[in-house]
């Protein structure tokens, strides 16, 4: 696709890198082919992208790259969704070391990473041992984020200025801000929340 704007428009100065899929589950249900598709699709998607356009950018000295990753991709710690935090965490590192090197070479690179945020992400997403309860509980907190609009507003204000790490909508900026300055706060928060998981969604 980059190859084909580059032959129509001779040069690539915008790329968004969007994949995400959840693969939603404790650990100790999950095996080797579960972190695999977790991370072909949310890590690599993201990467390929980053890597195609960034050695067409280089070529013509400029261009911004802008790679979302997530708000799990920055708090340490959330149980059940240990394969979709851990790309996101890799995604928020790759993108991070890409700008601090692409910033020299004359290209901006940015990382986008929401709170909840209202999208079919469930659908595709592998629920392991959580079953069709699970899903719908995701279904019905997903229904309560900011509509893709909104996001779209707070992304583009933030590549505009280029910002290094563009978290939103405000709830999510608090959340980050109360995960830094007290781990242990998050800690007996995903406490909780593993233990109603247990309690009410795990299945065998």
């Amino acid at each position: 696709m980059l190859y084909e704007i580059l032959a129509t428009y001779d040069r690539v100065d915008l790329v968004f890198n969007n994949a995400g899929l959840g693969v939603i589950g404790e650990c100790r249900d999950t095996d080797f082919y579960d972190w695999k598709y977790a991370f072909d699709l949310n890590f690599f998607g993201v990467f390929y992208g980053s890597q195609y356009a960034y050695e067409l950018m280089l070529k013509q000295g400029s261009g911004q790259i802008v790679n979302t990753s997530s708000l799990a991709g920055l708090i340490d710690g959330l149980a059940v969704v240990g394969p979709y935090s851990t790309t996101k965490h890799a995604v928020a590192a790759y993108t991070r070391t890409l700008r601090a090197e692409a910033r020299s070479l004359g290209i901006k690179v940015n990382l986008v990473c929401p709170g909840v945020v209202s999208t079919p992400i469930t659908e595709g997403s592998a629920f392991i041992k959580g079953g069709e309860g699970y899903r719908q509980y995701s279904r019905d907190t997903l229904a309560k984020g900011i509509a893709p609009e909104e996001a779209a507003h707070h992304i583009l204000k933030g590549v505009s200025s280029n910002k290094a790490v563009i978290v939103f909508p405000f709830i999510a900026k608090v959340f980050l801000f109360i995960a830094r300055i007290s781990p242990l706060a998050v800690r007996l928060g995903m406490d909780k929340m593993l233990k109603d998981y247990r309690k009410k969604y795990r299945e065998g």
